[in-house]
């Protein structure tokens, strides 16, 4: 006579439609027993995970709200040192360049016998003058916007610099035509250029130095991110191997359970089908999170995330020990 040949499912085990029902309890017995005898070596385990990643969430966001206050700190420092020390340099060398552009104005017109003594007297004090706006207005200027730009991470570009110092000039021969005549207007346009590029320059090295050592301290958090980001990933991927023997003993506790449970209901056996099932998404949720490289992102919200779901697994793994605990009592 010919015999069936038993099927078998993909753990290795018979199928349901080819056991017994007393076949099946005691492969369940035996699932039972192995699921436990796995989750009590593993509990410590799951535990350090969930405690480990509720301390990196932590500390990212701790890392985060720093980073933030340095990129403020930065900017503020950028903007308002920029602008503070290319208008004080601009003010004093722009009075300095003034002068000399009077000087060589007033020499200028006086070859040409075109000025008086009074008259350049009057042409170096507006030039002063207006050396010193045009310097105090295109440093203010220039400092703040290339220091700024240089704390975003930004370039610095040439043309820019060519405008400060215009409007430099600009500023500082309106000035002092005003207080000092062709004189005042000549020398203040020297003046306010030199001016805005000595205070821009100065700035920009200056302030930069500073700004480059937020820039330093910046990087520096951003890089303890990068090997927060590696050790999350590392958990991960020993959580998942450590997690994979539970996961199969699941697999097969939900299927007989169910099928024991259609021959003989009961609520012992519903309650291990139902909460087989429950342990069984949960760990299957968090081990496709683990593996999935967006939810591995170093950030407070993603970390706490992977998190809940450690501490969900952890609980439906609980849940899921109570109930064999009631099953073994009832088998054995």
């Amino acid at each position: 006579m010919e015999t069936e040949a038993a099927e078998h499912d993909s753990d290795g085990m018979e199928t349901p439609s080819t056991s017994s029902h007393a076949d099946l309890r005691v492969k369940l017995l035996e699932r039972s027993s192995s699921f436990t005898d796995h989750y009590d070596r593993r509990r410590d385990h799951l535990e350090t995970t969930l405690d480990t990643l509720t301390k990196a969430a932590v500390g990212v966001r701790q890392m985060h709200q720093e980073t933030k206050k340095l990129e403020k700190v930065r900017g503020l420092c950028g903007a308002v040192g920029g602008a503070v020390t290319g208008a004080g340099i601009g003010a004093v060398t722009g009075a300095i360049g003034g002068a000399f552009g009077a000087v060589i104005g007033a020499a200028g017109c006086k070859v040409l016998d075109d000025i008086g003594a009074v008259s350049a007297v009057g042409g170096l004090v507006g030039s002063v003058i207006g050396g010193g706006a045009g310097g105090v207005v295109a440093g203010a200027v220039g400092g703040a916007f290339f220091c700024s730009v240089e704390a975003a991470g930004g370039l610095l570009h040439s043309v820019v610099g060519h405008v400060v110092i215009t409007v430099g000039g600009v500023v500082g021969g309106a000035v002092g035509g005003i207080f000092g005549g062709e004189v005042g207007t000549a020398g203040g346009a020297v003046g306010g250029a030199f001016g805005a590029f000595c205070g821009t320059g100065v700035a920009v090295a200056a302030v930069g130095s500073v700004v480059g050592q937020f820039n330093l301290s910046v990087k520096t958090k951003e890089s303890n991110m990068d090997i927060k980001e590696a050790n999350i990933k590392r958990i991960g991927e020993h959580f998942h191997e450590t997690i994979k023997p539970l996961m199969k003993e699941l697999k097969a506790i939900t299927k007989i359970s169910g099928t024991l449970h259609n021959m003989s209901p009961s609520a012992t056996m519903q309650g291990v089908a139902r909460q087989s099932m429950n342990a069984l998404a949960a760990a299957t949720i968090l081990t496709e999170t683990f593996a999935d490289t967006e939810a591995l992102k170093v950030e407070a919200a993603k970390i706490q995330q992977l998190a809940r779901r450690c501490k969900d697994t952890a609980e439906e793994f609980e849940k899921m020990r109570a109930e064999l605990d009631k099953l073994l009592a009832s088998l054995r």
